[in-house]
């Protein structure tokens, strides 16, 4: 079974993230996984996300994400 380390702003997220992961797929094909209820930990500002994964077979993956979400400025 892969292992599953991540992330959020510096703050370990891996068990509230493999409480709430959906897998989906891509039009294009592919996969991905999403988790509902996360916009609240989206607030405006700089938040950096990174995930490692280490596969069954050993080998680890990983990415790093920077997002800068802006204010609301709709009336």
């Amino acid at each position: 079974m892969a292992e599953m380390r991540a992330t959020f702003n510096g703050s370990d997220v891996s068990a509230f993230l493999e409480g709430c992961c959906i897998d989906g797929t891509l039009a294009i094909g592919g996969e991905t996984l999403r988790c509902p209820s996360t916009s609240s930990y989206l607030y405006p500002g700089y938040h950096t996300f990174s995930v490692d994964l280490e596969l069954n077979d050993g080998s680890i993956v990983n990415d790093t994400v920077r997002w800068h979400i802006l204010s609301d400025t709709e009336p």
